[in-house]
């Protein structure tokens, strides 16, 4: 019976890090994806128009180039918007989740880590604890 005990606990405490880590994953992807919109905004900038008083240059060029980079702008939001939405809905319920933790270091330690994406070293300096610390606090959380 304990052995089925230990396997149980084994299972929740690898069931709630993949989650974790995927959510915080997910935050990575929302700022990657960011940073996609804003490079692509920036890029806009060089698509100038071109001349029309100069001979061969009319602005239809320029005009396919403006449009395409508005298509791309517009595709590249609507995706960033989906996954912000989705990264919102999964902190939320890992903030809830989160929350109802009693102890306030493992409660921290999580939060920062998994929804604000500290490195371990950092939470370690913030919270006061070694690192062989802080890797026991967050097994028992």
């Amino acid at each position: 019976m304990a052995n089925d005990s230990t396997e149980w606990e084994q299972y929740r405490y690898a069931q709630a890090r993949a989650w974790l880590e995927h959510v915080r994953d997910l935050g990575e992807r929302v700022q990657s994806m960011r940073d996609l919109v804003d490079a692509e905004y920036a890029a806009i900038d060089g698509v100038r128009a071109v001349d029309p008083s100069r001979e061969g240059h009319g602005s239809g060029s320029a005009d396919d180039a403006m449009l395409e980079a508005i298509e791309r702008i517009t595709q590249h939001i609507r995706e960033y918007a989906a996954l912000l939405s989705e990264y919102e809905d999964e902190r939320y319920d890992a903030r809830r989740h989160l929350a109802s933790m009693p102890e306030h270091a493992e409660r921290a330690a999580l939060t920062y880590r998994y929804l604000l994406g500290w490195t371990w070293e950092s939470i370690c300096v913030e919270l006061h604890y070694s690192y062989d610390g802080m890797m026991k606090l967050r097994r028992r959380a």
